[in-house]
């Protein structure tokens, strides 16, 4: 991935493929920047968002990552139902328990709807 972004610099999915690798391993500070390299390329990257949303929370920056789960949906209809629940987990752990519930009335529903 490291020598495709030398070569690419403008490619977004490498970032993206990097970030994901640098996720998996719990490298935050690099996954974080990774994301917010794709994104600079491709802001309406709802995966890129909801990437960029973990790795903050998991940094313990709790209301960025709200901020970033929240555009990953206005970014990408198609991961709205994956972006709610990972909201809904992290609004648990923050002691939101009326917005977790909320997030997961609107998960139960989205199926019908869809």
């Amino acid at each position: 991935m490291s020598k495709g972004i030398k070569l690419y610099p403008q490619c977004s999915e490498a970032y993206m493929g990097r970030a994901e690798i640098y996720t998996q391993l719990k490298l935050w500070e690099k996954a974080r920047h990774d994301y917010r390299q794709a994104l600079t390329q491709e802001p309406s990257s709802g995966a890129g968002h909801m990437g960029l949303a973990e790795c903050l929370a998991e940094m313990g920056e709790k209301k960025a990552a709200l901020e970033e789960y929240k555009k990953a949906i206005e970014a990408d209809g198609t991961v709205k139902i994956v972006v709610l629940e990972k909201r809904r987990d992290l609004l648990r752990k923050m002691h939101d328990y009326a917005g977790a519930l909320r997030d997961n009335d609107e998960v139960a529903i989205l199926p019908i709807l869809i």
